[in-house]
Order: C-alpha cells, then sequence, then structure tokens
C-alpha cells in the first residue's frame, strides 16, 4: 500500500448514508475542496469523518483512495470512537488529517513497515561487542550494523571489531578543527588606528565575522596585524577587531584568515600523545595562532604536502617539541605567509632537559620559515625527502639548524633526498652541535652558505659526511666548516660525489689557535666555478691530514687561487684532480712538511709560491713540457725555493 498523504485545510460535506465509500459534496468554509488542496487523482490520504446528525460525539479515522471523476473517498478503517466504521446519516464531514501513527513518537521508532506504519528498531549486543539491529516488525536490519566485525578483503585477513579499526587514528576534525583558511595577495588599504579594513577581490562573505585573519604590514613597526573580523560591510569592507599599527594605502600584502584551529589542533595534539595513538590531519588548511606544544611521544601525518596544510601567523613556531621521546611528523605543508619572523621555526626541537631523540620528520613541504627545522637539544634525528622553500624568507634563516649543545656527543643524524632552496640570505644547513651528520642526496639551490659549520665551543663532532649532494648558485662558498671559540673539535670531513656549481667551493678558515681538524677528504666530486674566475677552489686551513683527489676542475679562471693548504698540516695529498686549467697554487704547509702532489700532464705548469720552500712532495702522473728529466713519475722532490724543485731521487734540481 502506498504511504498516505497529508493535504492542508480540506474539509467537505458529504450526502452519503451508510458504511461504503463516500461521494463528496461542497467545501465546509472557510475549509477547501480535495481539488483545491492539490490532492492528485488516486492518491492516497489520511482521513476523519464526524457525522453530527447520527452520533454527535462519534468519530472514525482512516485511510482512503481520492478518484477526482465522481469525487469519491473509500474507506479503510484506522480506528474509531465506536470501534466500527460509522453509519453514516447523509449529513456527515469529511477531512484530510494526520494521525498518531504518522509521527515518531519515541527515538526508537525510526522506520516505516510496507503499510507506512512507523516501528522502532532494537539494538542488541553481540557476542563479540558489536551490535545486531531488529525491526520492530521482528525482521532483522537493512543494513545490519556490524560494528561486530572489520574483515579486510584478502587471504589471511582476520576479522575484527570496527571498533578497534575506526579507533587507529585519531583525525583533527574529530577535535573542531575547520581547515578553511585562505590566503590572498589583493590590494590592501587601513589607515593607522582604524580597524575598517579595504581590500581588492570581494573575497569575504558575511560567515567570516569571528575568524582569525593577519594582514601584513598593518601591525606596529610595519609587522603584520594579528586579529579577528568583527564586522562585514561587503565582499571588499569588513571591520577588524584590532587597529591598525601601521597604515596601508593600497599596497599589494598578503592577507591570511580562518577559523582559528589552534585550539582543536592542540587537543588533537596532545589526545594523540596521551593515548598513543597516530594522529592524522585531514586534508585542508589549518591557521593556527599559538605553536602547537609536542609534549609526549606522537606521529602525526598529513594526506599529503598538497593536501593537509597549517598557517601559522608570522611570529609562532608551528611545532614546539619539548619530550625526549621519539616523535614523527610527515606528510604536511607548513607555510607563512607572509615570511615567518626572525627567530621562530616551523618545527622546534628542544626539550626542558634532556634530548630528544630518534625522531623522524619526512615529505614536509616547509615554506617561508625563518628556521625550518631547529633542533636544539636532540640526537641520532632524521630528516628526508622534505622540501624547504624559503625563497621569500627573512634574511639570515636557515632550512636545517642544529645547535645540540646539551651533550658532548649528541649521536649521529642525517639528512637526505631534500631539496633546499632560498636567497641569498639564507643557509642551507647550519650546524654548531656535537656528534655526526651525514648529508646525502639532496639538492642545494640558491643559498648564503650551502653547508656552514661553526662548531661551538667544548662541541665534539665526529664525523660530517657530504655525499652525491648538488649545490649550485650559493652566493658564499657551497661547504665552510669554523669554529667559534678554541675548544671545539671536529674529527673528519668527508665530501665525496658531489657536483658544486658555485664561484667558491669550500672553505676552511685559518684558525690562530691551531689545529682543530683530524682530517678532511675530498674525493670525486665535480667542481664547476661560476664566479669567471674569481673565487677559490679549496681554501683549507688548521687541518692535521688533507686528502683532495679525483675531482673534476671547471671554470677555474686565471686569477682564481685553485689550493691554499694549512700551515699546520703534516700531510697534504693532491692527486688525481682534473681541470681545463691549473692556475697558481697558494700557501703551503710549513718547512719539512711531507706531500703528495699528482696531476695529468697539463700545458702549463702549477705555480707553487716561496711557502712551499722545504717541502718535501711525491709528484706521479706525467710532467709537463719544460720539466726536467728527472722530474717525472714517481719522484720524491724537495721545493728549494718558489718555482725551484729538486728531484730528491734522481739528485738532479729542476725549474718548473
Amino acid at each position: 500500500m502506498a504511504i498516505p498523504q497529508l493535504f492542508d485545510g480540506v474539509r467537505m460535506t458529504t450526502a452519503t448514508t451508510g458504511t461504503g465509500p463516500v461521494t463528496l459534496g461542497a467545501a465546509v468554509p472557510p475549509f477547501v475542496t480535495f481539488a483545491t488542496a492539490g490532492v492528485p487523482n488516486g492518491a492516497t490520504v489520511r482521513y476523519a469523518i464526524a457525522d453530527p446528525g447520527s452520533n454527535p460525539t462519534a468519530i472514525e479515522w482512516g485511510t482512503g483512495v481520492y478518484t477526482a471523476a465522481g469525487t469519491t473517498l473509500t474507506r479503510v478503517l484506522g480506528g474509531s470512537t465506536t470501534g466500527a466504521l460509522l453509519n453514516l446519516s447523509g449529513s456527515a464531514h469529511v477531512m484530510i488529517t494526520a494521525m498518531g501513527e504518522d509521527f515518531c513518537q519515541s527515538a526508537g521508532m525510526t522506520a516505516r513497515d510496507a503499510n507506512g506504519l512507523w516501528y522502532g528498531r532494537t539494538l542488541t549486543a553481540t557476542a563479540n561487542g558489536g551490535l545486531a539491529i531488529t525491526n520492530g516488525d521482528g525482521t532483522a536490519g537493512n543494513p545490519t550494523l556490524a560494528l561486530g566485525n572489520y574483515l579486510p578483503p584478502g587471504t589471511g585477513a582476520v576479522a575484527r571489531t570496527v571498533l578497534s579499526k575506526v579507533e587507529e587514528y585519531y583525525s583533527a576534525k574529530d577535535f573542531g578543527a575547520v581547515g578553511n583558511s585562505q590566503q590572498l595577495q589583493p590590494t590592501v588599504t587601513i589607515a593607522l588606528g582604524s580597524s575598517a579594513l579595504t581590500v581588492t577581490g570581494s573575497p569575504f562573505v558575511v560567515g567570516d565575522i569571528g575568524k582569525a585573519i593577519e594582514v601584513a604590514g598593518a601591525g606596529a613597526a610595519g609587522a603584520p596585524l594579528i586579529t579577528t573580523i568583527a564586522t562585514f560591510t561587503d565582499a571588499n569592507h569588513i571591520g577588524l577587531t584590532a587597529v591598525a599599527g601601521t597604515a596601508v594605502a593600497g599596497v599589494v600584502q598578503n592577507i591570511l584568515w580562518g577559523a582559528d584551529d589552534t585550539a582543536a589542533l592542540q587537543a588533537w595534539v596532545t589526545a594523540c600523545g596521551a593515548n598513543g595513538v597516530q594522529g592524522r590531519l585531514d586534508p585542508g588548511y589549518y591557521m593556527i595562532t599559538s605553536a602547537l606544544s609536542v609534549a609526549n611521544s606522537v606521529v602525526l601525518r598529513g594526506h599529503g604536502a598538497q593536501l593537509s596544510a597549517i598557517r601559522p601567523v608570522y611570529n609562532i613556531n608551528c611545532f614546539t617539541i619539548t619530550t625526549v621521546s621519539v616523535c614523527e611528523i610527515t606528510d604536511m605543508f607548513i607555510t607563512y605567509v607572509p615570511a615567518a619572523a626572525s627567530g621562530t621555526s616551523a618545527i622546534l626541537v628542544q626539550p626542558v632537559s634532556g634530548e630528544n631523540q630518534w625522531s623522524k620528520f619526512s615529505r614536509l613541504h616547509i615554506q617561508y620559515a625563518y628556521s625550518g627545522i631547529k633542533a636544539t637539544r636532540a640526537s641520532s634525528w632524521t630528516i628526508s625527502d622534505c622540501l624547504f622553500d624559503f625563497l621569500y624568507s627573512n634574511s639570515g634563516g636557515e632550512c636545517v639548524y642544529v645547535s645540540n649543545l646539551n651533550n658532548a656527543d649528541s649521536g649521529d643524524s642525517t639528512i637526505y633526498g631534500c631539496t633546499l632552496t632560498g636567497n641569498a640570505n639564507v643557509n642551507g644547513i647550519h650546524w654548531e652541535s656535537s656528534g655526526g651528520l651525514r648529508v646525502c642526496d639532496n639538492k642545494f639551490n640558491v643559498l648564503n652558505y650551502g653547508v656552514y659549520v661553526s662548531l661551538a665551543s667544548a662541541a665534539i663532532t665526529s664525523d660530517l659526511l657530504f655525499t652525491n649532494n648538488s649545490l649550485e648558485n650559493c652566493t658564499n662558498p657551497a661547504f665552510y666548516f669554523a669554529r667559534q671559540g678554541v675548544t671545539g673539535t671536529l674529527t673528519n670531513i668527508v665530501i665525496v660525489g658531489n657536483q658544486v656549481f658555485c664561484n667558491n667551493f669550500i672553505l676552511v678558515p685559518h684558525d690562530a689557535t691551531g689545529t682543530w681538524l683530524t682530517g678532511v677528504m675530498i674525493n670525486g666530486n665535480h667542481f664547476n666555478s661560476t664566479g669567471a674566475g674569481t673565487g677559490t677552489v679549496f681554501s683549507i686551513d688548521s687541518s692535521s691530514v688533507v686528502c683532495v683527489s679525483n675531482n673534476i676542475l671547471r671554470g677555474l679562471g686565471a686569477t682564481m687561487t685553485q689550493c691554499n693548504f694549512p700551515a699546520t698540516s703534516d700531510t697534504v695529498v693532491f692527486s688525481g684532480n682534473v681541470g681545463a686549467s691549473m692556475p697558481t697554487f697558494g700557501t703551503f704547509a710549513a718547512a719539512g712538511s711531507l706531500g703528495s702532489f699528482s696531476r695529468r700532464p697539463l700545458a702549463t705548469a702549477p705555480t707553487m709560491t716561496a711557502a712551499w720552500q722545504g717541502s718535501q712532495i711525491y709528484i706521479t702522473n706525467g710532467r709537463n713540457s719544460g720539466e726536467g728529466a728527472g722530474l717525472g713519475t714517481g719522484c720524491l722532490c724537495t721545493v728549494n725555493s718558489a718555482g725551484v724543485w729538486a728531484a730528491i731521487w734522481s739528485g738532479v734540481a729542476v725549474t718548473v
């Protein structure tokens, strides 16, 4: 049977007598007829009949089918005060009205049977902790609420409760996060001391009232103004809660606005850490106005940097990790718009005491931060497959900054598979820490220094290994190694298999306090100068042992100093290096030092300065035209004076 319909304001007379179908008459004012109310032919309706002429205290209700031709209505009894169909007298009234069963009268009455009647459903606990549904008519619920079991397809799959499946991770939106922030660069106008903001592009809607907003350049001393949207005039004009500290007069500026998700995301992070549950950052752009504190071990994952993003305001960290336990933050986008303030970090690892250990940061896109990832009390961490995009970052920042001074040896940490790009004022990696570092398979581009090591006093760094990296377009040397005081020590620097397209390649400046490097090995690299012959290939001082071998040297101009070797070294090896030219060598070891110098035959011999005098050099791999017969493959020589060599084995003095 069709589900009965209801229509408004219908009441008509009938001259029908007896208990059969009724023939409808005229409307009873002020009511209307079936036709006027729009009842279609063949419709099933709820009706009620009263017959004051026959029985003024009786009423009948039920379901009938309306026929427009002849205007009749069938009668199927739903109930009456007499218990049966009324025996009509010829002066009854017929009306359309609802019956009690048309309404869901309790929370358990949620469905209709085949006759359109509402009935309840019963929920019964099953043996495995799930729920089964039984309809009010005794049939199984459709669908059965299968909270008891979840069984993935595939051989070997094991059933478990749906509840356990649902609780595998906590969603940020489970805690009320919205993720609806927007960022634009419109033309902005706001007067000093005013809260009236005008922008171009019609970005605002009335629903933006109450949302957080950041307006670049409108705060005190030209800093961004962080406040909330108080009023809406139209799509280009809104009122702010705070007033501008700096006037912005028709200037293109960044604005960021949206729901302030700080409290929701903090609750999410806290719950994940407290309960040991993985956190998932749902797709969206989440604006925060305070740093998210990570006080327990957590695993926080987004849905990829293209989908899950956090937008901190300019003057805060995004995450501040204060636990010593392992943390993982992966697969999300952290972006500052406008660029972050000096001293802030997208991720700051800084426990109150002790060291955070073994944390991992991977597949992150960090944009316009001051420091991307900064570790001040951390050891044995890994940063992998991240993109650091610092093109518009403030001067003095760095993609990765490690300043761990908490422990004399902070383990071995790793950076691999990352892209570090910025501007002429941003360093790729800034290292002051103790411990060791492995930097592998990364791309450095458009930076101040690619790698800037400024070892802190008392820090003990075991090994710094740089392998298979590409460093391009650095304003200053691609690699720079120095120390801040007189007590820091570094065991070994290994630079192998890198491609370096910069003006200056490697710089280890002179340390007046003496040798602080045990050894420097530079092997199998491709160095190509971009500075039109004005840079320095290798300037290495204050190291006990230096080995420079099997490198390709290109783009070296005649004025470029190819190698300045340390005055404090006891062993220098320069062998197997290939280049289009071999310009002047600079300073070398003190008199009596031992070294090895080998090269491919060249059209022009290298010039040795007077500083080489008294040093013993083992020369291999051929000789240049103009070199004497006694100076060839396998000769141990002493440099008598600038450009004058004595072949010890042959006893023949040779001028090169």
